[in-house]
């Protein structure tokens, strides 16, 4: 019986729905196309993603030839001072700050001068810019017993002082 109903549904098959199987075999052309528009698709979507990774990429911060990060680093560990004390009791830090595109620094306390090489480009307590910046942060009457923000972009640092290294340290928040 079973062999009679498979005969039946086999023969019943309409002539046109054949031939209209054997015609519609993809052309060797068409594959390569398809592969072709999808290797493009791959390829925008990739653009797409490192250009938006680059545009969103956190500025470099690093002080004294080190990048910054949620350690926090004494800014004054080298021959060079990167932290000096002034007479007046003033603090001076000095950052090299990296941004590829326009960016707003802001202090909490104190003012900044902006420098592009030797030459200052901005002063104050706000400045926007990109490229490879270095801040000199001046905190008149500092108080060690306070910590200080900056802020780079969506990037809070915080200067505080550690009583143990007897100096300033920096970290991101």
């Amino acid at each position: 019986m079973k062999n009679e109903i498979m005969a039946r549904a086999l023969t019943q098959i309409d002539d046109a729905l054949l031939e209209d199987a054997q015609k519609k075999t993809p052309k060797r052309g068409q594959n390569f196309l398809r592969g072709l528009y999808a290797a493009a698709a791959c390829l925008a979507v990739l653009f797409c993603s490192v250009l938006f990774l680059r545009l969103t990429a956190v500025p470099g911060i690093t002080v004294n030839g080190t990048e910054l990060g949620t350690e926090p680093i004494p800014v004054a560990a080298s021959a060079e001072p990167y932290v000096v004390r002034f007479f007046d009791g003033s603090e001076r830090v000095t950052l090299q700050i990296s941004v590829r595109r326009e960016t707003e620094i802001r202090v909490s306390s104190g003012t900044f001068d902006v420098f592009c090489g030797t030459e200052r480009i901005g002063s104050g307590t706000s400045f926007t810019g990109q490229g490879e910046l270095s801040v000199r942060w001046v905190i008149p009457d500092a108080d060690s017993r306070q910590c200080y923000e900056m802020t780079v972009g969506s990037t809070t640092l915080l200067l505080t002082y550690d009583s143990s290294l007897n100096g300033w340290i920096i970290c991101k928040k």
